[in-house]
């Protein structure tokens, strides 16, 4: 159901509530740009507070908190960028009182990579978007996928998360852990886990060999050109190439924006993220998702077959609390090669969850 004044923008939804053993997927599409955010963006009304480092790389406004390497870990908080309407109504300690939507991107994005979702998103919602334990501000954040949820829980506290692929087994497993900080959970092109041994130890290998491609021996080489700022960078950029060019983004048209968020990750972040919380080093969740009971939205591009079935058979086992959205056209990245309709699809979620602010 849409809010007062709003325009609903054209989904085929399935009216029915999937059921364990049936999913009928509702797909959206060709929406009206326009009309698919939630309130026109007016970049006057965002506040502006901003690191002095990254202030000039964007026209945004938002607050953009780096995290330190932090060597005691109950000091330590992911890196974040917040986005908030200097309309929403705060609390007297300066606490906003709307919903938080918390982003979480892929591998080697950052949480910037989110930047036009969340811009459409912050004139309604106060907006956070997380560096992943690797990424970006965190990549001297090493942890696998149990801690790293952890990190993100402390980090980002109650609100809806929204991830994406990596940052979608983030959240996925962050909701099963910490359930209660969970307000609704939002879940792009992820995959619960490796379900069979043999095939998950394949896939870790497979995983580590990555990681060594952009870290050798984990950093430790004594050759000072190995390490040289030059000879990282173009590790990085050899890998951000091979990765961009597998099947599986084919249908995503890299923007120069896009790829230099990429190149702000670090070479050893990237390959600690591999070595901890890549599918391979996960373990499955897969007999975990019956225990989700809080609202779930589950995504995938209508043309990322593997991860189209992976989502319909997640909502399936999560029960009637959850759905399935294929997007019309677009491919494993749906996001960033069809963000009006992505936001049409969120928005028409949380529209209907009708959440108030605890």
């Amino acid at each position: 159901m849409s809010q007062p004044g709003s325009t609903a923008c054209p989904v085929k939804e399935d009216n029915d509530s999937p059921s364990e053993s049936t999913t009928v997927p509702y797909v959206a599409s060709s929406p009206d740009p326009e009309t698919c955010r939630t309130g026109a963006m007016n970049q006057d009304t965002l506040s502006i507070t901003t690191d002095p480092a990254t202030a000039s790389q964007h026209q945004s406004s938002f607050t953009d908190h780096r995290s330190p390497t932090a060597q005691d870990p109950s000091d330590t908080l992911l890196s974040s960028t917040t986005l908030s309407n200097d309309s929403l109504e705060q609390s007297e300690k300066g606490e906003y009182r709307s919903i938080k939507l918390i982003f979480v991107h892929g591998f080697t994005q950052v949480g910037l990579s989110w930047l036009r979702i969340a811009e459409s998103m912050a004139s309604a919602y106060e907006v956070m978007l997380i560096d992943a334990p690797g990424h970006g501000g965190s990549s001297n954040i090493r942890a696998n996928l149990v801690d790293g949820a952890a990190l993100l829980a402390k980090t980002a506290g109650q609100g809806v998360y929204i991830g994406y692929s990596m940052g979608g087994r983030f959240c996925l497993q962050l909701a099963i852990n910490h359930a209660n900080l969970v307000r609704a959970l939002v879940l792009l092109g992820a995959n619960p886990g490796i379900e069979d041994a043999e095939e998950r130890k394949r896939r870790y290998a497979a995983d580590l060999v990555l990681a060594e491609q952009l870290d050798p021996g984990e950093g430790k080489s004594n050759d000072s050109l190995e390490n040289s700022s030059y000879d990282q960078q173009k590790r990085l950029d050899n890998f951000l190439k091979r990765w961009l060019e597998q099947p599986i983004f084919a249908t995503l048209p890299v923007s120069e924006e896009d790829l230099a968020l990429r190149r702000t990750n670090t070479p050893s972040g990237l390959a600690s993220s591999l070595r901890l919380a890549s599918t391979g080093a996960q373990q499955p969740l897969w007999k975990h998702l019956r225990e989700l009971d809080m609202p779930v939205l589950v995504m995938a591009g209508e043309r990322d077959e593997k991860f189209s079935a992976i989502g319909q058979r997640m909502v399936n086992l999560i029960g009637n609390n959850a759905r399935f959205v294929s997007i019309s056209g677009a491919g494993h990245a749906a996001h960033l090669e069809k963000p009006e309709l992505f936001i049409d699809v969120l928005n028409r979620f949380l529209n209907e969850l009708s959440l108030e602010p605890r």
